[in-house]
Formats: structure tokens, C-alpha cells, sequence
């Protein structure tokens, strides 16, 4: 599955693989979970995972990197989904600084998320690969 945000030139390609440990704000809700990106204004959002404290996405994006920065961050979420029930629930939070990523060199991460209110290490992870491509 994969999205494509426009743009030419070099481009950071990411792919959402999995995250794990990640556990619902009330115990008697079955989870529902997506992941987030963004690199500076540009986001994409997985689809929905439901039941499991490991979901698995696959999904692939692609930020152009024409005229950014070269010290951008991407910027992950894993959101707790309530569908009609009300606002969803920000679960874990991570960050990938694009400087440790090099041209055709795909790197696989595993991201420790964190409190979004404490910023303290969640016990969930999320695994996610990037790569620049030219």
C-alpha cells in the first residue's frame, strides 16, 4: 500500500511497518490504533488497526525533500481510534531526525514511544523504515 505526496527531486520514502506494547486508555475498550506522520506541514495517516496491541501496517509515503531543511524531523503519532465516539487519543509519540538517513541506504528504526503528556518512555515501540531516494 503506498501514498504519494507530491512533489520531484529527492524524496524521503517511509514506510509504517509496526508498532508493539501499545495499550488502550480504558482496558474494557478493544483497541483501535493508527499511526501519523509528518515531516514539517506535510501528514499522512495509516489506516486503522483494530484488536491487537501489535498492529501491523506496511504503508509507505513519500515526502519530497526539495527546499527543506536539512535538519527536519519526522514526527510519528500512535493514535487510540473512537470513531464517532468522540476525539481520538494521542497514545505514544516518536521522533526520527532525517540527518541519520543517507541517499540509497534503507534504514530500519524501532522508536520507543513516548507520554505525549510526560514524555516518559510508553513500553510500546514503533517500527518504521525511511530511506532518501534520488
Amino acid at each position: 500500500y503506498q501514498r504519494r505526496v507530491h512533489g520531484a527531486g529527492a524524496r524521503l520514502l517511509v514506510t509504517i511497518l509496526e508498532a508493539s506494547g501499545v495499550r488502550s486508555p480504558n482496558p474494557r475498550v478493544a483497541l483501535a490504533v493508527y499511526a501519523k506522520v509528518g515531516l514539517d506541514d506535510l501528514r499522512f495517516k495509516t489506516s486503522v488497526r483494530e484488536g491487537t496491541a501489535y498492529p501491523q501496517w506496511h504503508e509507505i509515503v513519500e515526502f519530497p525533500l526539495e527546499g527543506r531543511r536539512s535538519d527536519s524531523v519526522l514526527h510519528f503519532k500512535i493514535n487510540f481510534h473512537r470513531g464517532s465516539k468522540g476525539r481520538d487519543v494521542v497514545l505514544g509519540l516518536a521522533d526520527l531526525d532525517i540527518r541519520c538517513l543517507r541517499a540509497k541506504s534503507v534504514r530500519t528504526k524501532v522508536l520507543p514511544l513516548l507520554d505525549p503528556a510526560s514524555k516518559k518512555y510508553t513500553g510500546a515501540k514503533l517500527k518504521v523504515q525511511a530511506e532518501i531516494v534520488t
